[in-house]
């Protein structure tokens, strides 16, 4: 037996084209009476278009039409508004210099922030000299990864393959956006669900240097990918890397750099990884 035809709505998505699916919902919502699923639906390409405001508002009206689940629904609200946040890093100086973290932070994590802040400004020389200091100050951590096939790697040191992420794990406390070093992590393990949001905000659980153990969800897409030029990359099906500005910016599904022992460099999408366990103690101080 062939495979059944897909749909309109998911041969867009298929393609990669977030307009008109979100569109053709619109359409099909003025048709019919107001569905939740539906109403989820929109509200995610909503977000992943940058669309912040309208999808608050589509938010509210799923809670109204389903309030037995608003508690679910208030958090994929939060998690809204903390790429609403993320997304204005990218051009405001103001917010792309706030940094949360759970510990008192690093040398480099502020190095970061100061690149961040150039970044914004379009000072990308200055951005790329940032991210050089940060990289000698930051110290270097090493682990296992785990895959969730459940292969294992050893690492002797770990990036995020976007420079002005680097050494970091960007996640969200809530409506928080929160910038976890590396180094000051004993273990992050992901936990996947049924839900779509859930390849889009990652739940983790994440436990600290000093015992505390935290509940967060990391984005699993670049910031800006939803409106990036390639549908592969849109969709998180691949990722693009791009060094006009001196340093590498990703667009696409988040992307690590595992260091083996040998030398060896190993690249990961997020959304294979199932536990990092790095060893300890981990140092404060760069190697």
């Amino acid at each position: 037996m062939s495979a059944p035809s897909p749909s309109p709505f998911e041969g867009l998505l298929q393609k990669g084209d977030l307009l008109q699916a979100l569109a053709l919902l619109h359409q099909e919502l003025q048709a019919s009476e107001p569905d939740p699923g539906r109403l989820l639906m929109i509200f995610s390409l909503e977000v992943r278009l940058h669309r912040f405001a309208d999808a608050q508002a589509t938010l509210r009206h799923v809670i109204e039409l389903a309030p037995q689940a608003a508690a679910g629904l208030a958090s994929y609200g939060r998690c809204a508004r903390a790429e609403e946040a993320r997304l204005a890093r990218l051009t405001s100086p103001e917010v792309a210099g706030q940094r949360a973290a759970l510990l008192p932070p690093p040398p480099h994590l502020l190095s970061y922030s100061t690149a961040a802040v150039q970044h914004a400004q379009g000072h990308h020389a200055v951005a790329a000299a940032a991210l050089e200091q940060a990289n000698a100050q930051r110290p270097r951590v090493s682990g296992t990864f785990t895959w969730t096939s459940g292969r294992t790697q050893r690492f002797v040191d770990l990036l995020d393959m976007d420079a002005l992420t680097g050494a970091v794990l960007p996640c969200f406390g809530g409506d928080a956006l929160l910038d976890l070093p590396y180094c000051q992590l004993r273990s992050v393990t992901f936990m996947r669900g049924p839900s779509s949001f859930d390849a889009l905000w990652v739940p983790a659980e994440i436990v600290l240097v000093d015992g505390q153990l935290v509940h967060v969800r990391v984005p699993a897409l670049y910031v800006g990918t939803g409106v990036a030029e390639f549908a592969s990359a849109r969709m998180g099906q691949s990722t693009l890397f791009f060094h006009d500005k001196g340093y590498c910016v990703g667009l696409g599904q988040r992307d690590l750099e595992l260091h083996g022992e040998g030398g060896e460099r190993t690249m990961v999408g997020i959304l294979a990884a199932a536990k990092i366990d790095f060893d300890a103690p981990a140092s404060l101080e760069p190697s």
